[in-house]
């Protein structure tokens, strides 16, 4: 479609071209799928309680597990794939404040499962048109890069929808994520990973990472980049420390890295604002 987006459409289950050799050599991209349901397949095997609504079901992972669904396409009639690299995530959603990835459509403590969605009307009818499309040359292509579009759309749309409902988190588990950013707020300078933390309060990385977007409404690393600059800030306008000194005790090795940072939390460079509490 453009560079860093690709369509691949096929009739039945996924190729194994779509599985094998090129996923290997894929460096974060993500696969948004949608499959049709082929009415005269019965489902079977372990495709999950729910396969979904009717019409079909979308879902979204990393390009190198698009193998997972082997078995729920083997009842699809067809099925496209909207594939998205790193730098395309990016630029289709710079407008947020964080990139997206496949793990923000898991299913609340599942460890990973992917969010199963049904297709949605829309949704069905963008995927009829890629199915059908009798047009060919720079129509075809403009008419395919219309629906890849609308597909991203209606996923995204229903994919925040479901993560709109309240989940309840239990009182262990949310004493656990809060304990998580105490330690996160006690070594701004230097953090550990994920792993090491999720570890250290006895959650899995899965789950402390969607018990601090219930407790913060963020990321581990939103909320930790918003500590940051908070202390930074402190630090700034009491004069304790100049910007690179500040920059150094929040965990900042690059000064641009943290001006940035400050300037997207602050709307203001971190001289500025230094310059701005002295007056």
């Amino acid at each position: 479609m453009r560079p860093g987006m690709t369509m691949l459409w096929h009739g039945g289950g996924v190729c194994q071209a779509e599985t094998s050799a090129q996923c290997a050599g894929a460096d974060g991209e993500i696969c948004f799928v949608f499959a049709l349901h082929d009415p005269r397949a019965q489902v079977t095997g372990n495709v999950g309680d729910d396969i979904a609504g009717a019409a079909g079901w979308m879902t979204v992972l990393p390009r190198a597990e698009l193998a997972r669904l082997n078995e729920m396409t083997r009842t699809a009639a067809f099925h496209v794939i909207v594939e998205l690299s790193r730098e395309m995530r990016r630029e289709i959603f710079s407008h947020g404040s964080r990139e997206w990835g496949a793990d923000d459509f898991e299913l609340p403590g599942t460890d990973g499962a992917p969010l199963l969605l049904s297709l949605t009307p829309a949704a069905r009818l963008a995927v009829e048109s890629v199915r059908r499309c009798p047009l060919a040359g720079a129509c075809r292509a403009l008419i395919l890069s219309a629906r890849c579009h609308d597909l991203l759309v209606e996923f995204i749309s229903a994919g925040e929808a479901q993560r709109a409902k309240p989940v309840s988190l239990m009182a262990d588990t949310e004493t656990r994520v809060r304990e998580a950013a105490a330690i996160l707020a006690c070594c701004l300078d230097e953090t550990p990973s994920l792993e090491a933390l999720a570890r250290e309060v006895g959650l899995s990385e899965t789950t402390l990472k969607r018990g601090f977007r219930q407790v913060f409404d963020s990321t581990v690393f939103e909320h930790l980049r918003a500590l940051r600059m908070e202390h930074a800030r402190a630090l700034l306008q009491s004069g304790e420390a100049t910007v690179i000194e500040a920059a150094t005790l929040v965990g900042y090795s690059n000064p641009s890295n943290f001006a940035a940072a400050f300037r997207r939390q602050f709307g203001m460079n971190p001289k500025e604002f230094q310059l701005a509490a002295r007056r």
